[in-house]
């Protein structure tokens, strides 16, 4: 199914007939595309127990890329989180690329790499397998072979900076080939507007028109599900500036001039995408704090709702907008966060949650990774003294956070921000 898949149009029509197998087939269709992927890669997959190469504790020098090293990935080159059964995704694999890149360590990144493209590069389309686990079966490997979007812009933006590093000529063409099958498999033209899934499969279902949508292949007739923390600004930038030619390119014997034109075109996505995914993303913001959810619909008619099933609050995904936003050095967009910031430093704490709907804050207190983030954030914006509040206590809870894969990447992340 998916290497049929050659133009927008039939890109566009795949998704309008997927959204009525997911309405229609009861996910028949998803569980024979796994099955499939099972089948032809089940003896490339590591079946052993992942920690015969081990996860070592590191001493006290939590909040160092040393530790991080030694704590959250493996010998060889698996990224885990620990606090949820060990599991990887491609988004930890991702960010541990991006960390080694920032810290300069070329064999953490190869070793990383290794472990990715011999355990999750197993999709027929270019695309990572976004989870990798314990099975039911005890033996570890692919859990679920759908995509996370953000974990494959993750390793496409570190491998073009790793070959921006090192000058490695394969990772170069890694990138181009994963930004290739980003632009054809998740991202939809509606309403005008381009927009990223966050996913190849799930996140489109049909509206009441369905039967219109079918007969035009009107893709403004599809709901959709977000999530605009995988909006990676800075990525996009990269992706923009890369001079990247298109998939038809490839075959070589191109013409200079088409080369320029193929080069401005992508240009011109890149900066569009960029911009539309702002436009949504402050569209979204809800609450007296104005603040973006973790999930979001666009109805029909192109327009932001809140997720009530998936994502209601401001928290574990979308504590990373105002991450990325600072890595792109948006100081522009981050003033939408001042008020968050200013009632956090009021009440002297910063929650975990913040239910927009019902207006109510969760009563335990964000990670170290939080408040970094919103450290970096409030800095950016001229809140010097809430900046400095937000870090010190940022510093003193990652002490404490020795096994949280998740406070301790946001944590480096933010730390890595050059202002």
């Amino acid at each position: 199914m998916l290497n049929r898949i050659r133009s927008r149009n039939e890109l566009n029509y795949f998704i309008v007939e997927e959204s009525q197998c997911n309405n229609n087939c009861s996910g028949a269709a998803y569980f024979l595309f796994c099955f499939t992927f099972c089948m032809i890669t089940m003896f490339s997959i590591s079946t052993s127990n992942p920690f015969q190469t081990g996860f070592a504790y590191a001493g006290e020098n939590q909040g160092t890329w040393d530790y991080y090293k030694s704590r959250f990935i493996s010998s060889d080159g698996r990224v885990a989180d620990l606090f949820q059964n060990n599991i990887s995704h491609s988004e930890g694999q991702g960010y541990g690329l991006l960390l080694s890149v920032i810290n300069n360590d070329k064999a953490t990144f190869e070793n990383i790499l290794n472990w990715t493209k011999n355990n999750i590069m197993v999709r027929t389309d270019g695309l990572a397998a976004w989870s990798w686990g314990q099975r039911d079966n005890g033996e570890w490997g692919v859990i679920d072979y759908n995509n996370a979007t953000d974990g494959d812009i993750l390793i496409a933006w570190a491998l073009l900076k790793g070959n921006e590093k090192w000058q490695n000529n394969e990772w170069q063409s890694w990138a181009d080939s994963t930004i290739d099958r980003i632009r054809l498999l998740l991202t939809i033209k509606k309403q005008n507007k381009i927009i990223l899934l966050p996913g190849y499969y799930g996140f489109t279902s049909k509206s009441a028109k369905s039967e219109e949508s079918k007969q035009s292949n009107n893709l403004d007739n599809i709901n959709l599900r977000l999530n605009v923390s995988y909006f990676l600004f800075p990525a996009f930038s990269v992706f923009a500036d890369s001079g990247l030619n298109d998939s038809n390119s490839k075959s070589g014997g191109s013409k200079n001039g088409d080369s320029k034109s193929r080069t401005a075109e992508n240009k011109k996505f890149w900066q569009q995408l960029s911009g539309d995914s702002l436009t949504i993303l402050k569209q979204s913001l809800s609450g007296s704090m104005t603040l973006p959810p973790d999930w979001l619909n666009i109805d029909e008619k192109g327009k932001p709702i809140i997720d009530k099933d998936k994502g209601a609050v401001f928290g574990y995904d979308a504590i990373r907008v105002p991450l990325y936003l600072a890595m792109a050095g948006d100081k522009k967009s981050l003033e939408i966060f001042k008020p968050y910031l200013k009632f956090c430093n009021k009440i002297g704490y910063v929650p975990v949650t913040v239910d927009l709907i019902n207006e109510q804050i969760a009563i335990p207190e964000a990670s170290a990774g939080f408040h970094a983030v919103l450290s970096k954030c409030a800095s950016m914006v001229g809140e010097t003294e809430i900046s400095k509040s937000l870090m010190q206590k940022a510093d003193s809870k990652i002490m404490q956070e020795k096994d949280d894969y998740y406070s301790n990447t946001l944590y480096l992340l933010a730390k890595s921000i050059q202002q």
